[in-house]
């Protein structure tokens, strides 16, 4: 840990992510002096910066300095930081994944069958998913139901029916606030239990999908980022 010119502390790593969140910075690496010591201005060496094409190299390097110093209180001279370019943006940012979004759903009774069906939209498609119970069986289950027509349309997403399947749903209230929770089991990492919850103040039925998609949200992304 060091500390900079306004007394915040900081770390190679600190800087490294802050550097690789300028526009058109794709890599930063920073070297301190073999003999720098904690408190020491003069310890960064070289700034080594990695950037794509959309700005000169004048510019970043202004960039770098205005950066480490409003974060940090550090000064640099602009003689130690070198900028390669290069046409291909191999960006050090996450790699961000469009979001599962509830599209609509639908409900029909087919040969005393209650069948539902719920559309989900993802990065510009519509993927449909359904559950159906006997007519007779329909308001007891219907919160499952629509979870279940929830998971059929992930399912139809990923290309994988073997993923998440459907423990519970119940309808709860904490602190006065009604709620609906959602318990599913993801197969593919060691039966692993994933919980959600949506309010369920206006439109019960939307909140179980949206309970469902909360359960999931941050699982999905792994497997969203493969297709």
């Amino acid at each position: 840990m060091h500390t900079g010119e306004k007394g915040r502390q900081w770390t190679i790593e600190d800087i490294r992510t802050l550097l690789c969140q300028l526009p058109g910075v794709s890599a930063a690496g920073v070297k301190l002096a073999d003999d720098a010591s904690p408190g020491d201005m003069e310890e960064i060496e070289e700034i080594h910066i990695l950037a794509n094409t959309s700005r000169n190299a004048k510019q970043i390097v202004r960039d770098v300095q205005s950066a480490l110093f409003a974060a940090f209180g550090i000064r640099i001279d602009h003689r130690i930081v070198s900028v390669a370019q290069m046409a291909l943006d191999l960006s050090c940012k996450p790699k961000m994944t469009a979001r599962v979004r509830y599209k609509g759903m639908s409900y029909e009774e087919i040969d005393e069958k209650c069948v539902i069906r719920v559309t989900l939209e993802y990065d510009g498609a519509d993927y449909s998913g359904e559950a159906a119970y006997p007519s007779a069986k329909a308001e007891t289950y219907r919160l499952r139901m629509i979870a279940q027509a929830t998971l059929d349309a992930i399912s139809a997403i990923v290309g994988d029916e073997g993923i998440y399947s459907l423990l519970e749903v119940q309808k709860v209230s904490i602190a006065g606030v009604p709620l609906v929770v959602v318990l599913l089991e993801c197969a593919v990492e060691d039966n692993r239990i994933l919980t959600g919850s949506a309010c369920r103040v206006v439109q019960e039925m939307q909140s179980v999908v949206r309970a469902t998609l909360d359960a999931i949200n941050r699982n999905l992304e792994k497997h969203l980022q493969t297709i």
